[in-house]
């Protein structure tokens, strides 16, 4: 499969539904605990998690150079909210007007992200003892403190990590799988598939759990009928290795500008 202009927007696309999903998750809990606040640009979705205010999930997708005339009107939706914008940026044609008119507003490349794809096998299987255990709402205490711990974050973050999580590890279109302390998110939508996030204890790292899950994940997607799947991950990072081993090719590097 050739990377296209249409294939990379779709996965675009699909990258930003998935936070976008994950995200109206969070606001739909009562009085909006985490500060969820959306925007749209015409076209381009602007996110901000008050209570997360790292550079992750505050940011821009699906930008392109016809939102250069409204980056003063994005900038100033984050500056209500005592923000700075992360602008995740794909490539594009006829770009360089709207790098630019970033760097004239502060921003800067600060790296690059990977986006990958694979396309699905209807009849994808593995054994039985390769495939990992699928976790439910019950589960969200344990997979709280299975996420802080892969992330090195401070254990009192465990209890709301997993409230964030209950309600989508109940959503039929969103999967959370474990196996020997690491675990792995999928999210269905449509035809696609998205492997969303993967972490792993330092104790259990270097052992193929990582690999195991990226297999279970793409099983459940050929049995969902998916005909794609797509990751993204850090440039020449261990989980990059990994899904290129299980066959994801890449399909763009998406740029990060932040402040200054």
């Amino acid at each position: 499969m050739l990377v296209t202009s249409k294939l990379s927007k779709k996965m675009e696309a699909v990258e930003a539904y998935t936070l976008q999903q994950r995200l109206q998750s969070y606001m739909e809990q009562p009085g909006n605990p985490m500060g969820v606040e959306m925007g749209v640009f015409e076209g381009a979705k602007a996110f901000i998690v008050k209570k997360i205010p790292g550079p992750s999930l505050n940011t821009v997708r699906l930008l392109s150079p016809s939102h250069l005339p409204l980056l003063p009107e994005i900038i100033d939706f984050y500056k209500q909210h005592n923000l700075t914008p992360t602008f995740d940026i794909a490539p594009t044609t006829n770009i360089e007007p709207l790098l630019r008119g970033l760097s004239e507003y502060g921003f800067c490349q600060a790296g690059f992200h990977v986006c990958l794809f694979k396309p699905i096998n209807p009849d994808t299987s593995i054994s039985d003892n390769e495939l990992s255990t699928q976790l439910t709402g019950n589960d969200s205490s344990y997979f709280g403190k299975l996420y802080a711990g892969a992330f090195a974050m401070p254990s009192s973050f465990s209890e709301t990590i997993g409230i964030n999580n209950e309600q989508l590890m109940n959503d039929p279109n969103w999967f959370y799988y474990h196996r020997d302390d690491s675990f792995g998110v999928l999210h269905i939508a449509g035809d696609l598939a998205n492997l969303t996030g993967a972490g792993t204890l330092p104790k259990e790292r270097c052992k193929g759990h990582h690999q195991k899950l990226i297999h279970t994940r793409i099983v459940k997607s050929a049995q969902a009928g998916c005909s794609l799947a797509i990751a993204q991950a850090s440039f020449q990072s261990q989980s990059m290795s990994n899904l290129m081993k299980t066959g994801f090719l890449i399909g763009y590097m998406r740029a990060i500008w932040r402040k200054r």
